[in-house]
């Protein structure tokens, strides 16, 4: 073939039809029903669902009867309140924080089962198993 010379492509009898449909190329172009889709997606939640899955994965758990114990600390745990603060409720635990291993060691041995008693009788109808002490952040 010379150049400028331009050979003739025929093309199929069937590309005169108007009901013919060029293949897809690409899965970008299938066509998807709106039902198949939104059967694809996951039901709705409320925010609130999100919040908590991200608290809860954080460590940090909403508890109202946590904040009202903090709030009573002071009365409720008595003279190691000083030394001591609520941290978190999971399970039925309740987590004590202590500064040092000094305090964690006094109160482990001389005020911890009155302290659980108090906060036994303080929970009322929150299930308290046990009471931890630990060193951590006060």
């Amino acid at each position: 073939m010379k150049q400028g010379q331009h050979t003739k492509i025929e093309l199929p009898a069937w590309s005169d039809d108007p009901d013919y449909e060029a293949p897809l190329r690409a899965a970008s172009q299938l066509p998807i029903a709106p039902e198949v889709y939104e059967r694809r997606r996951p039901p709705e939640k409320p925010m609130s669902v999100a919040v908590d899955a991200v608290l809860k994965r954080l460590g940090i758990e909403a508890s109202p009867w946590l904040e009202r114990l903090a709030e009573a600390w002071p009365e409720l745990a008595g003279p190691v309140a000083q030394k001591c603060k609520p941290g978190k409720f999971v399970d039925g635990i309740l987590y004590v924080y202590v500064a040092n291993s000094i305090d964690l060691y006094t109160i482990r041995r001389s005020a911890l089962p009155a302290l659980e008693r108090a906060v036994k009788e303080f929970a009322g109808d929150v299930e308290v198993r046990q009471v931890r002490v630990t060193v951590g952040q006060r």
